[in-house]
């Protein structure tokens, strides 16, 4: 009985795509998969859609996840020890650096509340101690469908008042947080790089008072060169020495923008 269905869709997952072979034994019990004319996937849904295309059906599907071969993981994994601990001493010696230009610039604002960047590292492992964490954990890892102990599962946590700023603060505030680390990041760059970035703060004064964007422009002291973008009709009247800016207005419709 055709009742419709005519497009399967399968998304990514990694080893969790397993299940569709469950899918697909349902599909086929009810009679749909005959039905279907187009199959759209990404990732492991793509190995299952190109499979069911060369013809393959739930029972011998069934029978290839039985002879998976894991082994192949351990390659993986000595690429992954080797590099991991190269990864976790690179991003510690970043945030050495970036968090004091971030809590100098914070100073400069002279906000009623404290900003903080904390980098919470779960574990650091030398590569054969790295290596020997993936080989015992590899059971496991395999059933959750991901690798459980690694540099992608530190946390980077953003702070208000030691309170995570994602529970906290008002959209301004979390705003001034957002363009006090994008200044941040220019200035690590331009250290690091030799070289002065292009900034692009688009629509700044949004959900800012004209104290705190005021702030914000006297933090942007360094010799970049900025485009800012706003719809605040008096955005001429933030900037002191407009002699040294250029001002583009687009009056194309109701609303201002600005250009500086």
């Amino acid at each position: 009985m055709d009742i419709g269905i005519k497009n399967l869709v399968f998304s990514g997952g990694g080893l969790k795509g397993i299940v569709y072979i469950g899918c697909i034994e349902a599909l086929e019990k009810y009679n749909i998969m005959k039905f279907i004319k187009k199959i759209s996937a990404t990732s492991i849904g793509s190995i299952f859609s190109f499979l069911i295309l060369l013809g393959y059906k739930s029972t011998e599907l069934k029978e290839l996840n039985y002879k998976l071969d894991f082994s192949y993981l351990k390659v993986w994994d000595e690429k992954l020890s080797s590099l991991g601990y190269k990864i976790w001493e690179a991003r510690k010696d970043f945030f050495n650096d970036f968090i004091p230009i971030f809590e100098n610039l914070w100073k400069e604002l002279n906000c009623d509340f404290t900003a903080q960047i904390k980098y919470n590292i779960q574990q650091v492992l030398l590569k054969n101690e790295y290596y020997q964490v993936l080989t015992d954990n590899i059971n496991k890892d395999i059933k959750r469908g991901y690798t459980t102990t690694g540099p992608h599962k530190d946390n980077i946590n953003l702070f208000f008042n030691n309170m995570a700023i994602k529970d906290c603060g008002s959209q301004g505030e979390k705003k001034l947080f957002l363009v006090v680390l994008k200044i941040t990041e220019s200035i690590y760059i331009s250290t690091k790089m030799k070289n002065e970035p292009i900034i692009l703060l688009d629509d700044l004064f949004a959900m800012l008072d004209k104290n705190r964007g005021l702030k914000i422009l006297n933090l942007l002291t360094n010799n970049f060169q900025i485009f800012i973008t706003t719809t605040d009709a008096n955005a001429e009247t933030y900037f002191p020495n407009k002699e040294n800016l250029n001002f583009i207005k687009l009056e194309e419709c109701k609303d201002i923008c600005f250009a500086a």
